[in-house]
């Protein structure tokens, strides 16, 4: 795992921008999804024991990576209505996580040498905007620096496609940007918006 050091504050010093991912950079994308799924499993199943077995169910195709149509595949496996289907995504994108979302470590030290530098950052973020923001609603930020501007890229188009950066209002005030992130899509964003990139 990769933490900042005394050389990583020397080397934020030199952006004149910096842009944060959301989802595993600065929060822990299982937090939210977890507690989402245990109240969607809650709900649906009969009983205790059927309840704990969709949870695990949605819980270990997610870590499998298989997300896609997850909710389309649980419904067939335990022979439920589709119309639970818009439940399900109203619960994903607008549930509450108990206690809050915590932030990584290493998001957390990002932000205190940000804080450090005297300087702003942003968040551009994937995933469907309601969620995400609920996401934002819910961080426990404590003493660490909040973004100066929350940006959603699928109203644009999602990352890796630079739409969402060449899009924002202030470009040309950005100077030398820097993307920090954790994920091959999040690189190739870096790529395409022709910014640097730091991966946690």
């Amino acid at each position: 795992m990769n933490y900042f050091t005394m050389f990583d504050i020397l080397f934020l010093k030199k952006y004149s921008q910096i842009i944060l991912d959301l989802d595993d950079t600065l929060i822990y994308e299982k937090d939210y999804v977890y507690s989402a799924y245990q109240s969607i499993s809650d709900k649906l199943g009969e009983n205790e024991i059927e309840s704990q077995e969709m949870f695990l169910y949605l819980k270990n195709n997610f870590d499998l990576g298989l997300r896609k149509n997850l909710f389309n595949s649980f419904i067939i496996a335990f022979d439920l209505s589709p119309l639970v289907l818009q439940c399900m995504l109203e619960e994903l994108r607008n549930g509450i996580v108990v206690g809050g979302l915590n932030l990584t470590k290493e998001g957390a030290i990002i932000l205190d040498y940000i804080k450090k530098l005297k300087k702003e950052y942003l968040i551009i973020t994937n995933g469907n905007p309601i969620q995400q923001a609920n996401k934002i609603k819910q961080i426990n930020w404590d003493n660490h620096l909040q973004p100066s501007k929350v940006v959603y890229a699928n109203e644009y188009k999602p990352k890796p496609c630079p739409e969402v950066f060449f899009a924002l209002s202030n470009l040309k005030s950005f100077g030398k940007v820097l993307y920090i992130g954790d994920s091959e899509v999040d690189r190739e964003f870096a790529i395409n918006s022709g910014v640097d990139y730091y991966l946690i």
